[in-house]
């Protein structure tokens, strides 16, 4: 590797991945907790969760054939996960007593309707504030919770006595996403109320600002070929970097309106692994070609024999080569199944000319497909950054 190269290598994807099936059941595990408005439905979830995950067996036992603990708590997620209904062991247990035992049943419901008194009347939040209020807030350790909310979350609707359950749309999916990724990114949770609002109101304000808008739509930041340009500084970006121009020179052709091709790359092709020849290559490409129109008129069913021209505007900001080795096979297929060209970045030439612009030589972007060797097999990049002799 020469020293005027950097490399951006992306690290290869890990063979062993989780099965799907259990990342799913996480995932809604995980939504169900946040859609619980109360303790015991989370401690139900997580004890479930943890569980599943850590087990050293499943199934049913061999010589009782009785379910493992496991194999319950597996059970109970995918139910929670297929209904969202979080069923409670305790509670459970506790109606199948009471309807067993008659004699208890008076005594449990005079206990259940006495806890029950004045509750419509005392709110859990409010009797909890005021229990750190009125004692001293120098000596109790509950007033560091007052600055923790449980954002994003049901436990905020018994608490505070309005609000509806989490919704599960797009919308709220894309809303928590940016809140993860952009406004609590540089921040350790959990955060009091004053951190979140603060770096919460500084995000609003840069997406108000423009900062992360094309400068040439004025739209939110987009890919590439949706906007024929991306300006950055001083320096205008054009996408696609070639344009193909084409016209018949008889007027009366139906197809004689110039119609345009975009090109986002050129493709070269080698049969010995050597890129030499990479120069003349380009001369040859973008030459003005000049061929017969042969376009067939249906009126009177005639083909035109006027010449057609065919020109290309390239940029003379950058260009993308691709290029594709061929071990001697019929380079007709798909450029999927070309081979790695095996050649020394300092074999690669580093400047090109096309009429009066020259292209120096930036950077290399070499694709690693799969082990399997199918087309639609992944793979992965690596980056190779070339530096000016400045640098």
């Amino acid at each position: 590797m020469q020293t005027s190269w950097m490399s951006c290598n992306v690290p290869k994807p890990k063979l062993v991945v989780c099965d799907q099936k259990v990342n799913e059941i996480i995932l809604r595990a995980i939504g169900c907790m946040i859609k619980c408005q109360n303790f015991e439905e989370i401690y139900s979830l997580l004890l479930s969760l943890f569980i599943t995950i850590t087990n050293e067996t499943n199934g049913v036992q061999r010589n009782t054939n009785i379910e493992t603990s496991c194999q319950k708590h597996y059970t109970r997620l995918i139910n929670t996960a297929s209904t969202g209904i979080v069923e409670l062991d305790q509670q459970l247990d506790t109606i199948i007593d009471c309807v067993n035992a008659e004699d208890n049943t008076c005594h449990e419901k005079h206990d259940y309707y006495k806890e029950l008194e004045g509750i419509n009347d005392i709110n859990p939040f409010q009797s909890f504030a005021e229990k750190v209020f009125n004692e001293n807030k120098r000596f109790i350790e509950e007033r560091k919770m007052m600055k923790f909310l449980p954002l994003w979350s049901g436990m905020m609707v018994p608490f505070f006595g309005y609000g509806e359950r989490v919704s599960s749309s797009v919308a709220v999916k894309s809303s928590f996403h940016k809140l993860k990724n952009v406004t609590l990114k540089h921040i350790s949770l959990p955060t009091d109320v004053e951190t979140f609002l603060e770096n919460h109101i500084r995000s609003l304000k840069e997406a108000f600002s423009g900062v992360h808008i094309c400068s040439l739509c004025t739209k939110p930041v987009h890919a590439l070929p949706e906007c024929s340009a991306h300006q950055s500084d001083d320096e205008e970006i054009q996408f696609p970097s070639i344009l193909e121009k084409s016209s018949c020179s008889n007027d009366k052709c139906e197809k004689f309106q110039e119609t345009y091709q975009p090109i986002y790359n050129i493709t070269y092709n080698t049969t010995n692994g050597i890129i030499s020849g990479l120069q003349e290559f380009i001369n040859n490409q973008f030459k003005i070609e000049l061929k017969m129109c042969n376009f067939m008129n249906k009126l009177e069913k005639s083909q035109c024999s006027s010449q057609r021209i065919t020109m290309f505007d390239v940029s003379p900001l950058y260009s993308l080569i691709e290029i594709l080795f061929w071990s001697g096979e019929n380079m007709e297929q798909s450029s999927d199944a070309a081979s790695h060209v095996k050649v020394k970045l300092v074999d690669i030439p580093t400047v090109v000319f096309h009429e009066s612009t020259t292209y120096f030589l930036r950077g290399v972007l070499n694709y690693h497909k799969g082990k399997s060797q199918r087309r639609n097999a992944i793979g992965h990049y690596s980056a190779f950054c070339k530096r000016e002799e400045r640098n």
